[in-house]
């Protein structure tokens, strides 16, 4: 990547940054309550903002396998979401507990650290919510499992968030850690606490986890600008969701549920189905070209 493309994704990052903490500022003053227009509108900030980036993946695959590989790459990344859903059916509780993890793991690539920290950075990203709102968090677990036992995944995240944050907090003090990773984490620890849980997610997934990875896979791509992976983004992104509208008429027709509870419920399980694969190939990429 030359000076020009690294000082372009730079100013991204610093503006998203800037966004977040002017988000922050916002809603300071009022509280949004999850209702049909907020839900609304953090489905439509994913599917423009988070969802493209891992519609990639295509590209990426068809970049990284020799042409006479690729149909045994694509089989194994949809037989993997497939696979996912399929858990999913047969044992939300046990889904959702493997896939936290693996979100944690995932998230925590975003910052440049050991494979320790790199956990408890991801369990502090998913831990904020659920220290300052852990009603809220509870609620959206109970719907995605079908049951109460979602409280459970709250204390759990509460206490691995904690021990990220104190353990985070050494490393700082002995400057083992940046302090643009620390004023990152502090921005969304305080934008967790002033806004939803849900709108946290959604900022921190579009605005910075989305575009690292922009950044991290434009240098595979030919040091692709962000407006070219965007487009060769349109057509996976597209299809999932004409997939996902699909399932949301079958969830409110045919299986009877409201559609906040057929919204989440597609969001959060459609975007662990995603995840899975595209973890996987994330983490292939990054270790075969260290980035």
């Amino acid at each position: 990547m030359n000076c020009s493309e690294g000082k372009i994704w730079k100013n991204l990052k610093n503006l998203a940054l800037f966004v977040c903490i002017l988000l922050s500022i916002l809603f300071s003053f009022f509280s949004p309550n999850l209702d049909g227009f907020l839900l609304s509108g953090a489905i439509l900030f994913t599917a423009v903002f988070g969802l493209p980036h891992g519609a990639l993946d295509f590209k990426l695959l068809q970049s990284l396998w020799l042409k006479k590989q690729l149909p045994y790459a694509f089989t194994c990344y949809t037989g993997l979401f497939i696979f996912t859903v399929f858990l999913w059916s047969l044992s939300a509780t046990a889904m959702l507990a493997v896939f936290l993890l693996m979100s944690s793991y995932h998230f925590g690539g975003d910052y440049p650290v050991t494979i320790p920290q790199r956990f408890l950075t991801g369990f502090i990203l998913l831990g904020l919510p659920c220290l300052f709102h852990p009603n809220q968090v509870g609620d959206i677990f109970n719907i995605l499992l079908g049951h109460g036992d979602g409280y459970r995944f709250v204390n759990s995240l509460q206490l691995a968030g904690l021990i990220g944050v104190f353990y985070l907090s050494f490393l700082l003090l002995f400057n083992k850690i940046k302090i643009r990773q620390s004023l990152e984490l502090v921005s969304l620890g305080y934008f967790a606490y002033v806004t939803h849980p849900l709108i946290y997610f959604v900022t921190y997934f579009c605005l910075f986890h989305s575009l690292k990875h922009y950044s991290e896979i434009s240098i595979l791509l030919d040091h692709a600008k962000l407006t070219k992976l965007f487009i060769w983004s349109l057509p996976a992104t597209i299809t999932t969701l004409i997939l996902a509208l699909g399932f949301l008429y079958f969830f409110i027709q045919i299986e009877k549920k409201s559609l906040e509870i057929s919204v989440l419920q597609i969001t959060f399980i459609g975007l662990s189905a995603l995840t899975v694969p595209h973890m996987f190939l994330v983490e292939r990429v990054r270790n075969k070209y260290k980035l």
